[in-house]
């Protein structure tokens, strides 16, 4: 298991894994690496970590696992500055939305002799920053763990065994921070969580979109905005650094999904268009059952 774990990136959720590995893998000993110096005594006084530098050099010296806690492309921008700072056998995994994008970078600078292999925990909060970080955002979590490990020792039968233990060794880290894990492809990940995260997301920023051409117009509606617009529009608070990011390194799954999505509002606007109530109750009984499905299945 790893001993020393150091996370690049202390706001929410970096600063949420390095409590959580205090409080559940209390062996272990957590080192923090952040931009600017004031963020060093935030850690620390957050206790999120048990150390925390501004130094590649200085906290990542030794590590056995180190993890990226950065948007997308923060992530693959960074791993080319640390990689030559990684011991022999050390593992690096990331906390990023997606995944291929990641994964095809790390293929050009991981070297030999060390190893990448993606996580994805499934959790967070509408607040930011480590002063807003808790020990238990990853209880019962799902995260995923990428299967196409990137990295090679010299000798075949090395480098298979290697894999084996880095992608063990990885999934049993996130299973002991609290996360139910499971173990599927970069391309995988990547189409999954564009139809059930991603493209939600920015259903939501065009209808706000929206919303500001035509009801706020009109400041008089606001007023009569209830809960639902509320809930349907709340995931454009989101950051938008962030999900521009998750935006171009997903694109080809997002836009294929924006397009199924638009074949659906096409079915829509016909059954309307024909007065037909019965199939439009149809169409929103399918809708309505298949959301009580899933709820039963994620509960």
């Amino acid at each position: 298991m790893f001993k020393k774990i150091t996370i690049i990136g202390m706001g929410l959720m970096g600063g949420s894994l390095g409590k959580a590995i205090i409080k559940y893998i209390p062996d272990a000993h957590v080192i923090g690496i952040v931009r600017r110096q004031e963020a060093v005594q935030e850690v620390l006084t957050a206790k999120a970590a048990h150390e925390c530098t501004m130094s590649y050099e200085e906290g990542l010296h030794d590590a056995d696992l180190v993890v990226l806690s950065l948007p997308v492309l923060a992530i693959c921008a960074c791993a080319e500055s640390i990689v030559p700072h990684l011991k022999k056998g050390a593992v690096l995994t990331d906390m990023g939305s997606t995944k291929q994008a990641i994964i095809e970078k790390m293929r050009e600078i991981i070297g030999k002799d060390r190893f990448f292999v993606g996580s994805h925990p499934i959790a967070g909060s509408e607040k930011t920053g480590v002063a807003h970080s808790s020990q238990d955002l990853f209880l019962g979590s799902v995260c995923i763990v990428t299967s196409d490990v990137v990295g090679t020792f010299s000798h075949p039968l090395a480098h298979e065994i290697a894999n084996e233990f880095a992608l063990r060794n990885l999934r049993s880290f996130w299973e002991k921070v609290g996360c139910r894990v499971s173990v599927m492809s970069s391309n995988a990940h990547d189409c999954l969580l564009s139809a059930v995260s991603h493209v939600p997301h920015f259903l939501s920023v065009v209808l706000m979109h929206f919303a500001g051409d035509i009801v706020y117009d009109n400041q008089q509606a606001v007023r009569y905005t209830g809960p639902g617009f509320r809930d349907t529009t709340r995931l454009a608070g989101g950051s938008p650094e962030l999900w521009a990011d998750i935006a171009l390194t997903n694109k080809h799954n997002v836009l294929e999904h924006l397009n199924a999505i638009n074949q659906q509002i096409n079915t829509f606007l016909n059954i309307l268009q024909k007065n037909d109530k019965d199939e439009l109750v149809t169409y929103l009984s399918k809708a309505k059952k298949l959301r009580e499905n899933s709820m039963e299945e994620s509960s």
